[in-house]
């Protein structure tokens, strides 16, 4: 799916001045990576740009938001001011905006820039790849449609984004363009390996204490084809462990030898509700299943948020329901 129109974006950069900047909820390295290597190239070229997160970024991103953007995590009743345009990037769907959404439609502009297949282009301006590797691949397209990028912040914090929505080029979602743009980085940033360790080399002894519940508990369904993982709240207390820590979790089933299709289940932010990544070898293609319980993705890696209220279902049906949607998929 190709939805691109990069003249109508630079028409609205090049006749305002001041932008505000939204990823997802539980931004990830490519939201983190896209919002704030947008907001530094809009600095650069004189605009006013701002950054307004749903949280924290986890640690060992959060190197990401020490560079010079003004940024802030959203408070209930604080005034975050006006701008005059709304850009989210990474986020497919209206409801990953979370308790920003307000704000975002308060701006009279608003344009969207992602990768995920949608059904629903919520904003007036609607730019959308999915042949891209990572939304920061098509912040990195569009910057260039200024011309060559030499802000080496610019260039490194690209990378972070596709590093990380590549599986650090493993995914099939790598192509020949994600190399280039990283090849360039490299040329004009010298060696990113530090990258790879501070994200992906670096694990606390509570993180293994929570692995070590995790692999005693793994369920599995379909002829040992599909693996469930829940962890609860009550163990991530155990361990002492925090939601970012959890984030290993969801690509680990899939490299379990004969599984196909891996499920990850861990708390939400009240007690009845759960967040649930899927992870496919690409035999299911979970962003179809995603879509029949309101969530969404790529084929090979999507996500659900459960509440009985937006299912209408008790969360043990749901997730028999889940578990029969993907072995239907896959027979």
């Amino acid at each position: 799916m190709t939805m691109q129109d990069w003249q109508a974006v630079r028409e609205v950069i090049d006749n305002n001045k001041s932008f505000i900047i939204f990823t997802h909820i539980s931004a990830d390295g490519d939201a983190l990576s896209s919002a704030f290597s947008l907001a530094l190239f809009l600095k650069n070229r004189g605009k006013d740009a701002f950054v307004l997160l749903e949280e924290e970024p986890q640690s060992v991103i959060k190197y990401i938001t020490e560079q010079d953007v003004c940024y802030a995590v959203y408070e209930d009743g604080k005034n975050y001011g006006s701008y005059d345009v709304s850009i989210s990037v990474d986020t497919a769907t209206v409801d990953r905006l979370g308790r920003r959404r307000d704000i975002y439609f308060s701006s009279p502009v608003t344009v969207y820039i992602d990768h995920h297949l949608s059904q629903n282009s919520y904003a007036q301006i609607n730019v959308c790849n999915t042949q891209w590797a990572s939304c920061s691949e098509g912040v990195w397209e569009f910057m260039c449609t200024y011309g060559n990028i030499e802000d080496k912040t610019i260039a490194q914090t690209v990378f972070t984004g596709l590093m990380t929505d590549t599986g650090c080029f493993a995914y099939s979602n790598t192509t020949q363009n994600t190399h280039l743009i990283a090849a360039k980085v490299i040329e004009l940033c010298g060696d990113q390996s530090w990258q790879y360790r501070q994200i992906f080399e670096s694990i606390d002894k509570s993180e293994l204490d929570l692995r070590r519940i995790a692999y005693s508990k793994l369920e599995f369904y379909n002829n040992d084809t599909i693996c469930l993982l829940e962890i609860t709240q009550d163990e991530m207390d155990q361990c002492g462990a925090t939601r970012e820590q959890l984030e290993s979790f969801a690509p680990f089933l899939r490299t379990i030898r004969g599984v196909r299709t891996g499920i990850f289940i861990k708390p939400g932010d009240t007690p009845c509700m759960r967040r649930i990544s899927l992870r496919s070898d690409g035999g299911c293609n979970v962003s179809r299943i995603a879509a029949n319980f309101g969530g969404g993705g790529h084929a090979c890696a999507a996500g659900i948020t459960y509440s009985p209220e937006k299912t209408g279902m008790t969360f043990d049906t749901f997730k028999t329901r889940l578990i029969e949607d993907i072995t239907t998929w896959t027979e």
